[in-house]
């Protein structure tokens, strides 16, 4: 996926991305250094989605903005039928956050002004 990317953003022309494949505990940055922390379908992949999110908070500068993509689960049983699905296909999954869940870590980390948004993406 890095080298998809690098080649996208050489064909784009963009000289100011740079990518870096590393352990997202602890982030490799320091505090504040980044005004967007971004993260796209990557929490049910995360033995410690709360620790990482911490990690993201961390090195978000202040006043800056902190965004989560991922998929979510309304049920207990809607979870575990979808983790079973979902190991099967990708053995990284370890679970979907139930939606109460991950809204809940936003504020146990000490955010604000939390937003959320949907869209549909058929199974």
């Amino acid at each position: 996926m890095i080298e998809q990317a690098r080649t996208r953003q050489q064909s784009k022309g963009l000289t100011n991305v740079a990518w870096q494949v590393g352990d997202v505990l602890p982030l490799p940055f320091a505090a504040g250094s980044f005004s967007v922390v971004f993260t796209r379908y990557s929490f049910h992949h995360f033995l410690d989605p709360k620790a990482v999110l911490a990690e993201m908070v961390r090195v978000c500068e202040p006043g800056g903005n902190v965004a989560v993509v991922d998929v979510f689960t309304t049920t207990p049983e809607q979870a575990a039928a979808y983790d079973q699905v979902e190991k099967l296909r990708d053995p990284s999954h370890t679970r979907a956050l139930l939606l109460d869940e991950l809204t809940g870590l936003f504020r146990d980390a000490g955010l604000s002004d939390i937003k959320t948004e949907f869209y549909k993406l058929e199974v």
